[in-house]
């Protein structure tokens, strides 16, 4: 059980937060003035029961200081619901056996307050990766969508999702076997925001919200309104979209419309930790690509994974990429191991700025696509770049079909 696990992780922050402040109040016999159960010895450790009755009882006297007077409420809230999680998870295991879970929305909010309460009680960074993980699981837990990689049925070149009519989004949920994300109620699509920034949480539904990363459609208006520009930073992508030409063609097709009709500008970095940059069959993939973009008249670089978690930190978004669109429109996007990716779309004027200024960062680290390509230890054969321009004129027609 997730949550179980989350109180397990928050017991090793809680452990020595506790004996600290409670030592500083009442001296080396504090276990004597602690909280525990009724049948545990004064001298005993504490559990996690004992840990967060601790903190309940004893918050006027000795924790309420201990937060700043912006979070300390929050920190009090947070401690009671993780106080109900572990009572809530020890009742189910006494009477119907571990096995038993939660229900999903209980879950998430249990998980949910330890995950800031972690971070509130300035835990390390292996205790918020493991609970944020397991927050991100749970997320999808209850109708996640794994992710098919083998046997995958092919679509038409001109799948439904691509609809003149409708907007535009790069993602298509035939290639991968997904039919459809997994329903959120909207208090789960808030804490979907809070997972990236916890100021996301406050925003109004039309200023930030939760979108479907596989049946997203940007509406047509933001392409036209602004600078002209989308500039995209793709981590952990290569093999969910950019692998798969069927989709990437309608994708590329409209962005090549966008340069032409809009005078647009389409920048995108390419961004590789080091198992990817040692692996030559992506290397050979980002070739083609590369060389496909250029043809097309995109810009693309690269980039390491350590400066795009630099350039991440600056913008204060706990994501895998962004992107920014016309300077009015960012997007930030997560891939839980095994589970639906996590996607949402902010107009946020401060979060926009912040993503310009990332994006800015990281384009100047990043190498030019024919630097990175002729630091390659191989070069494209004929046959490679032939099938690249056979790609590419498949765009250019899919562009005219569809009025560009």
């Amino acid at each position: 059980m997730r949550v179980v696990d989350g109180l397990l992780c928050l017991h090793e922050i809680l452990e020595p937060f506790v004996e600290t402040h409670m030592k500083a109040a009442y001296g080396s016999n504090w276990l004597h003035r602690a909280s525990r159960a009724v049948d545990s010895n004064h001298g005993d450790a504490l559990d996690i029961y004992g840990l967060l009755k601790t903190v309940l009882d004893k918050w006027n006297n000795v924790f309420r200081d201990q937060f700043s007077h912006d979070i300390k409420y929050k920190a009090h809230d947070y401690t009671s619901i993780a106080f109900a999680a572990r009572n809530v998870t020890a009742h189910i295991r006494r009477q119907k056996g571990a096995a038993l879970g939660l229900e999903d929305e209980d879950a998430l909010r249990y998980l949910d307050a330890i995950l800031q309460l972690v971070k509130l009680m300035k835990g390390s960074k292996d205790h918020i990766t493991t609970t944020q993980e397991l927050y991100d699981q749970q997320i999808y837990s209850n109708a996640a969508q794994k992710i098919v990689t083998n046997n995958i049925t092919q679509q038409t070149m001109l799948p439904t999702w691509l609809d003149q009519s409708a907007g535009m989004g790069p993602h298509s949920s035939a290639e991968d076997g997904l039919v459809s994300a997994p329903s959120l109620s909207p208090a789960q699509q808030k804490l979907v925001l809070r997972s990236f920034n916890d100021a996301f949480f406050d925003h109004p539904q039309d200023v930030t919200s939760y979108v479907d990363y596989y049946n997203f459609h940007e509406a047509k208006e933001t392409w036209s309104t602004g600078s002209g520009v989308l500039q995209s930073a793709s981590y952990r992508e290569i093999h969910r979209l950019w692998s798969k030409i069927r989709t990437v063609a309608i994708y590329e097709a409209f962005l090549l419309r966008f340069i032409r009709q809009c005078n647009g500008r389409v920048t995108r970095i390419f961004v590789l930790d080091g198992m990817e940059s040692l692996e030559p069959s992506i290397a050979r993939m980002l070739a083609c690509i590369g060389l496909r973009h250029s043809l097309l008249e995109f810009e693309t670089r690269f980039a390491s994974i350590l400066d795009m978690n630099s350039s991440t930190k600056l913008l204060g978004v706990k994501c895998d990429m962004f992107a920014i669109i016309n300077g009015v429109t960012c997007l930030f996007f997560r891939f839980p191991l095994g589970c639906y990716p996590l996607m949402i779309r902010s107009n946020a004027p401060s979060f926009v700025k912040a993503t310009a200024k990332a994006f800015e960062q990281l384009y100047i680290r990043a190498d030019p696509f024919k630097k990175w390509y002729d630091e390659q230890t191989f070069k494209l054969s004929r046959e490679e770049e032939d099938e690249v321009e056979r790609q590419v004129d498949t765009i250019y027609q899919i562009a005219r079909m569809r009025g560009g």
